[in-house]
């Protein structure tokens, strides 16, 4: 929860292996991340204004008492110590109460009035009032409507979820770009050593921050924060770039670059050098691919996953040269196999994915 960028490449990482990520739950969650069926649960103490000792209160009644039935039954059994408004409208906005039915804007609409409603009830118990009346006249006086506000937008729905958590949990922004990302994109950002350093390259990705920066001659130029659907990282816009693309860059902005990836800095450290901005990222070229790198675990290159990877090579034939890599464990050595013209293949979905569900292989990338 606390290293942004691990998270994001965990979170890319689980949705590429077809594992489920749910936003925070009332009723799935714990205080930290864990495990409901076959879905990872985000923990609801990952939420801004949610403390983590409020949360083992919520989960300890959780326990005790079952799930609770919907938000009403939820203010009812937790201290009304503990559920300040902005708490609970941190919970609301997070999705914290999503599988009970009510939408997040209706809730929003009613929390102030549910919560009155509650501490009265509470206090007509305290005075014995409850017991005036009969069974049917007391379910009759607990009834408590919502008049059901439109729902928000999906990219309404993940601001909020990023603002609280630091993450687009239920969807991404740049989910609506992926077949364009998958035809004009061929790098992992995530997977800095497999980046083709010094070569151009397509990016498709958001615009998170934007810095400007008075060089000595006085020139504008800005670094940027991007964040696409595999990591965030540093871009920069030199002084003429930036003087052409200015009107058009806005925090939140989704664009197509081209541009080359730089580590001079070393330590690891990377920024993307940017050469053209498109606003329509649908605009940028597709990349001409003609390399395939397949990243392989010594000990599972057995003669039956290697006919196999083979029988892939001559099934998806194309004009791609394929180079092995061969590593073991953690050792950091690797031995590198150029494979001959005849096992060239093509650049595709389909051809990708067979090749993962291959057991030796570990990665799988093109440039």
């Amino acid at each position: 929860m606390n290293n942004p960028d691990k998270f994001a490449e965990y979170l890319q990482v689980a949705k590429d292996q077809g594992l489920d990520i749910m936003a925070p739950s009332i009723n799935y969650s714990d205080k930290h991340f864990s495990v409901v069926g076959d879905k990872i649960v985000y923990g609801l103490a990952g939420i801004k204004n949610v403390g983590e000792g409020v949360v083992e209160l919520f989960v300890a009644e959780r326990e005790k008492n079952g799930p609770y039935k919907d938000f009403l039954d939820f203010l009812t059994r937790i201290d009304s110590r503990s559920s300040n408004s902005k708490l609970l409208e941190s919970l609301i906005k997070a999705g914290a109460f999503d599988t009970m039915g009510v939408n997040r804007p209706t809730l929003l609409a009613h929390v102030a009035d549910a919560v009155t409603y509650v501490q009265k009830r509470r206090e007509e118990r305290a005075f014995g009032q409850i017991s005036l009346f009969d069974e049917e006249i007391e379910a009759q006086m607990d009834t408590f409507t919502m008049t059901e506000v439109e729902d928000w937008a999906l990219n309404e729905k993940l601001e909020t979820e990023k603002a609280l958590l630091g993450f687009y949990i239920s969807g991404h922004p740049m989910d609506a770009y992926k077949k364009a990302i998958s035809e004009r994109v061929t790098v992992n950002t995530a997977r800095v050593e497999t980046l083709p350093f010094g070569r151009v390259t397509n990016i498709i990705a958001m615009v998170t921050n934007i810095r400007p920066y008075t060089t000595k001659k006085g020139d504008v130029m800005a670094f940027l924060q991007l964040t696409d659907l595999n990591s965030t990282f540093d871009a920069t816009l030199f002084p003429k770039s930036f003087e052409q693309y200015k009107e058009i860059l806005h925090v939140d902005g989704i664009y197509g670059f081209t541009g080359n990836f730089d580590n001079s800095r070393g330590e690891g450290k990377i920024s993307y050098l940017i050469e053209a901005i498109y606003a329509n990222p649908e605009d940028l070229s597709p990349m001409a691919v003609t390399k395939c790198h397949i990243e392989l675990e010594k000990s599972f290159c057995k003669p039956e996953q290697m006919t196999t990877l083979r029988d892939s090579f001559l099934t998806w034939e194309g004009g791609c040269k394929v180079e092995l890599i061969i590593r073991e464990g953690e050792n950091p050595e690797k031995d590198v196999i150029a494979c001959g013209g005849e096992f060239k293949v093509r650049y595709c979905d389909e051809f990708i994915e067979e090749v993962k569900n291959n057991r030796s292989v570990l990665n799988i990338w093109f440039d």
